[in-house]
């Protein structure tokens, strides 16, 4: 639509129209809290009837601020990445926060995207990924951004981490299959290099140790279906065989409990109980109906962006653990 001379409509027509300043205007469109609802009301509806829309580069140019967030995330096949994904979105948005979102591909691939984010005078950045490499959050800090991580962590100035309690998660499953009866226990590991993986193997052990157990048996599964596949095998060949495997994501579990069943004939859980960890919606599915540990995605997620959005950003690292608990299901549990 065009104002009455002809031109494109602007703010000062809105303003004219709806009876406030052109500065009630931005802040109407900018979620600032020294506007009224009332107000803010008045504007808008003043917006829609004339058909305008806010240009947000301009107002970037003018506060010399974008606006907009980087959102760097690794491993979307996995489904608790795209929750998170999907809940990091909501929640600056709720804030009036733009995303930009780069999908990497491996480690290698959240290398060469970061140079690219930065391009984009992004604000701040949100790196959430299981696997760790210092570098990228350190080129993040040399360009003078705001960093924090999601569900890993590394030992930086000025990088702050949010990660649900990977050590209680782990000593939560082993308490329950204690608790269970199961007498010989074994741990599917992420990888090597990822903090969460270790940070559960070590609550896991612990636990055990407190009970005068032990592991029996350790393999990795790369947190991928097609490798833990093969680590059950190697596991469930095992003389005697664990009766019990607490796994580092679903997804794994997931394997897990197919190549139990399906080519070694196993009942679960009477002669294996399987525990994983994420809680993603396949798990409830009933053809697996798989006990797993709750990371609580939405607590993770609000509490990196309200640091990341802090005013003033000056703490130095840190890292933020929130609560995670047990899903108990059939996987596991013995009647």
């Amino acid at each position: 639509m065009k104002c009455r001379n002809g031109g494109p409509v602007s703010s000062n027509d809105v303003a004219r129209l709806a009876g406030v300043s052109r500065a009630s205007v931005s802040r109407a469109f900018s979620q600032d809290s020294l506007i009224t609802p009332q107000t803010r009301q008045r504007v808008l509806e003043a917006a829609k009837q004339l058909g305008y829309q806010p240009n947000a580069i301009a107002r970037s140019l003018i506060m010399g601020k974008s606006g907009i967030v980087g959102i760097v995330i690794a491993d979307l096949d996995n489904p608790f990445y795209a929750a998170v994904l999907n809940a990091l979105c909501q929640d600056l948005q709720s804030r009036g926060v733009g995303a930009l979102v780069l999908a990497a591909n491996g480690m290698e691939g959240v290398d060469a995207l970061i140079p690219r984010l930065l391009s984009y005078q992004v604000e701040g950045v949100l790196i959430a990924s299981s696997v760790q490499n210092s570098q990228i959050a350190l080129q993040c800090v040399q360009a003078k951004r705001q960093v924090v991580l999601i569900n890993r962590y590394v030992d930086l100035p000025e990088v702050s981490a949010v990660c649900c309690d990977n050590y209680l998660g782990g000593k939560l499953a082993a308490a329950h299959l204690l608790e269970m009866k199961y007498k010989r226990f074994a741990f599917l590991a992420g990888s090597e290099s990822t903090f969460g993986s270790k940070k559960r193997e070590e609550g896991f052990t612990t636990r055990l140790e407190v009970s005068g157990k032990r592991l029996a048996a350790r393999e990795i599964g790369n947190y991928n279906y097609s490798d833990a596949s093969e680590a059950a095998r190697r596991l469930l060949k095992l003389s005697p065989r664990p009766d019990a495997i607490f796994c580092t994501n679903d997804i794994m579990a997931l394997a897990v409990l197919d190549v139990a069943r399906r080519e070694f004939g196993l009942s679960v859980p009477h002669e294996l109980g399987v525990v994983g960890f994420d809680n993603t919606a396949m798990s409830a599915a009933s053809a697996y109906d798989l006990t797993s540990i709750d990371q609580d995605i939405r607590a993770m997620t609000g509490t990196a962006v309200r640091i990341l959005l802090a005013e003033p950003q000056t703490q130095d690292s840190k890292l933020i653990l929130t609560s995670c608990r047990l899903q108990v299901r059939s996987s596991s549990r013995r009647v």
